[in-house]
């Protein structure tokens, strides 16, 4: 409750200053949005990543027992050059919650987990288009 009571007065202090008014649930949201407070199609694009994220693990979008509590960022480095371990680590969560039955490295899941990492990009210009 003190996330939805923070984010709906977020969301009228914004639509005061911008005419409009935005509710997003907590791991979906745009991490971009907090600075902006602008969103865009990209905006869109990080959360169809998230959703992603979620079938491919079996995880919830935010899960506060859970260290850090929001999925996305279970997956983020430091390092941008380290994607194809990123990936890795997302395959062997797939393959954990799907039982382990098939190929961890099976092509479809590949892309799958490499396009949520990209479409959770915290900055919306290195994410992919919605095209």
């Amino acid at each position: 409750a003190g996330v939805a009571r923070r984010l709906r007065a977020d969301a009228k202090a914004a639509a005061a200053v911008t005419g409009t008014r935005v509710i997003g649930t907590d791991g979906y949201m745009d991490p971009e949005y907090e600075d902006t407070m602008q969103l865009s199609y990209k905006s869109d694009v990080f959360s169809v990543g998230v959703v992603i994220l979620e079938m491919l693990t079996g995880r919830q979008a935010r899960d506060p027992s859970a260290r850090p509590p929001i999925l996305w960022r279970r997956f983020r480095s430091i390092k941008a050059e380290d994607l194809d371990e990123r990936i890795r680590r997302v395959v062997t969560e797939a393959a954990a919650c799907w039982g382990g039955g098939g190929d961890p490295g099976a092509r479809p899941t590949v892309a799958l987990a490499g396009l949520a990492l990209r479409a959770t990009a915290v900055f919306s210009a290195d994410r992919p288009s919605a095209e």
